[in-house]
């Protein structure tokens, strides 16, 4: 027969000289103070403590198997060594408070308070539990050092503070690792305060977390999951020299050397402190903005990482110091009045060495400008994208670091835009590449510099194959040859588009939707487009009749369309396989109201009585208009399919 002891200690104080065993299924109730000095608590697997009072263990150790209620009491643990809690959750008050080492397992504390000296996070091979929780407070003495056992073996934890922090501790104080810090509650209202140090801290709270008393800092990393982290002047934070701040979709000091990772749905309220440099990442699902976590100073960002998938706008210029990571595009120009048209400039600047640029995702680029200093003439030099570059062909013709001018290169790229045609050629500027990209240098005085000796650039542009495809810059007519579209620059002078030299023929990349060539610059900086010029194609429009589709009355007849024997291939006799490239040409859908195929023959204007002629295939519609094969009544003939040369024109 199992006899059920129950013992209730009341208000008074009692201190034991034995060891404290509560044994098979007994309950124990204490509403008053007990103090255990140098002897064990031991609590059977059965066995109950409830606690609404004040337990002080000193100098000796809680091993429970059992459960402890401690709703309402606090639990004081003064003593070097391991404890032992076979349960998942404590609530109420725990505080560790030994100045030596104290051993902690992993559980879900309501309150818990560490002083005295160092912290040992162990995990919890009773619960498997690994990472601990705090359901209310955390806090931490300024002589506490939390760390982790055996970190090689186990990993190293996490703590999540669901609701408030005050630390004024640190975390490992001399090494490089330490426990992650993770801010992680939907409460209403949470606080982050202290004085303390953390290596790794995450905020992930939707309503975020608010500074009253701040000075902390840190060490490592910076993350921004979800939330706002309400920071201020009076109270801020820290990042140290060469922190990471990973901003994933929320003031503080980030200490020389740390980060910040922000996601979308967080931000920071204002700008930290920066102890030194620092480095940020932007990551997660979703469009971003910059915010205060972005550096004002020329010299604090060390390495900018942008990988979150709909890419992030900079609303202010921006300076990297060592490392380019584009994962995803970066875009220069913002909306400065919220009327949704992006008025502003902004301008990023990457002054470290070629090396450090790294285009992780070929697809993504920098929209708008950017700008680099330190440039070599040793190699490339990366720009907006993985396809285009400068490289500066003679030492000492143009860079200053080599005897040249040039301090500051840059190139702004606009996608998917046309230059104005009333001020670049009018509707010439349609056949061309739908980018702008204009070019533009400095010397250290910050002057314009103009002119340039020997630069040759490597150039490129959205290209898909399915020219109606919307991501595609490329003309999509047809007739406009791709392999001849050349880098042009805008001359004032002629009023006119002028072709870059020494250019090659463009190269196309499917999988990442580029294509790209490179050219030799004629000697100026400007506005550059990716097109033919007029010595490469000829528009003309036509009319003619056939006698015997004549019908009378300016118009013919469509026997041939309305039977259904119109072919979709013109057909391979005289006179349509006069053209090299009739068996290129297939229409599924025919123009309205075409009459048949017709040839039409070109001769060499400087020998026109020669034999040299040039074929190409149209449609004849029933009003006499001719139409080019894509429909267009502007038929276009360019040198590549025809071999007219610009005597032509």
């Amino acid at each position: 027969m199992k006899t059920l002891i129950i013992i209730i200690f009341f208000a008074a104080q009692f201190t034991l000289s034995q060891n404290f065993e509560i044994k098979g299924n007994s309950v124990v109730n204490n509403k008053g103070k007990i103090n255990v000095k140098r002897r064990n608590v031991n609590i059977d697997q059965q066995a109950n403590l409830n606690n609404s009072g004040t337990i002080t263990i000193e100098d000796r150790t809680l091993n429970s198997e059992g459960n402890i209620n401690n709703d309402n009491g606090k639990l004081i643990l003064n003593y070097q060594g391991g404890t032992v809690l076979s349960q998942q959750e404590i609530k109420g008050y725990v505080e560790f408070v030994h100045q030596n080492n104290q051993f902690i397992p992993a559980v879900l504390f309501d309150t818990v308070v560490f002083t005295g000296g160092t912290k040992f996070l162990r995990p919890n091979n009773r619960t498997n539990r690994i990472d601990f929780g705090v359901a209310s407070l955390f806090q931490s003495q300024s002589t506490t050092d939390i760390r982790v056992e055996n970190p090689d073996d186990l990993g190293i934890p996490k703590l999540y503070s669901h609701k408030n922090t005050e630390h004024n501790g640190t975390v490992n104080r001399n090494g490089s690792t330490g426990i992650e810090f993770i801010l992680n509650t939907d409460s209403t209202y949470s606080q982050t305060n202290g004085t303390g140090s953390f290596k790794y801290l995450e905020l992930d709270k939707e309503n975020g977390s608010t500074i009253t008393r701040g000075g902390w800092k840190v060490e490592k990393k910076l993350t921004l999951r979800n939330g706002v982290l309400y920071n201020s002047n009076d109270q801020n934070f820290t990042l140290e020299d060469g922190s990471v701040i990973n901003i994933i979709d929320g003031n503080f000091v980030m200490v020389d050397e740390a980060g910040i990772t922000r996601y979308p749905q967080s931000r920071l309220n204002m700008a930290p402190v920066f102890e030194g440099k620092i480095n940020v990442q932007y990551t997660g699902e979703g469009d971003m903005e910059i915010g205060p976590e972005m550096p004002l100073g020329k010299d604090v960002l060390n390495i900018l990482v942008v990988e979150n998938t709909e890419g992030t706008t900079f609303t202010r210029d921006a300076y990297v110091n060592d490392r380019l990571t584009v994962g995803s595009n970066i875009y220069m120009d913002s909306d400065s009045d919220g009327d949704g048209i992006n008025d502003k400039q902004n301008t990023l600047y990457y002054v470290a060495e070629n090396s450090g640029i790294d285009f992780e995702n070929q697809s993504a680029e920098i929209i708008g400008n950017f700008a680099r200093t330190n440039l070599s003439s040793d190699a490339n030099q990366t720009f907006n994208n993985a396809y285009t570059w400068v490289e500066f062909r003679s030492a000492g013709a143009d860079l200053k670091t080599s005897g040249g001018q040039i301090d500051t290169f840059q190139v702004r790229i606009e996608p998917n835009t046309f230059y104005d045609e009333d001020n670049f050629g009018g509707q010439e500027v349609f056949e061309k590449v739908r980018r702008k990209i204009q070019l533009s240098a400095k010397d250290d005085n910050g002057n314009e510099i103009a002119d340039v000796n020997n630069i040759r650039v490597g150039y490129a542009w959205k290209h898909d194959d399915d020219l109606l495809n919307p991501v595609n810059e490329t003309p999509n007519n047809a007739e406009v040859p791709f392999n001849e579209m050349i880098l042009q620059r805008w001359s004032n002078d002629v009023n006119d588009w002028v072709e870059q030299t020494n250019a090659t023929s463009p190269t196309k990349v499917p999988a990442n939707q580029f294509a790209f060539a490179s050219a030799r610059l004629d000697g100026k900086l400007g506005n550059f487009a990716i097109g033919l010029t007029i010595a490469r194609f000829l528009n003309l429009m036509a009319k003619a009749v056939l006698e015997g589709a004549y019908s009378g009355g300016d118009t013919m007849r469509t026997t041939l369309l309305d039977s259904l024997i119109l072919p979709n291939t013109p057909p391979a006799e005289y006179p349509y396989n006069l053209d090299p490239f009739r068996n290129e040409i297939f229409v599924e859908n025919f123009p309205e109201g075409v009459v048949d195929w017709i040839v039409l023959e070109f001769r060499d204007g400087a020998e026109i009585a020669s034999n040299t002629k040039y074929y190409k295939t149209c449609f004849l519609t029933k009003d006499g208009t001719i139409l080019d094969t894509n429909g267009s009544s502007q038929i276009q003939v360019s040198s590549e399919k025809t071999g007219i040369n610009a005597r032509f024109t």
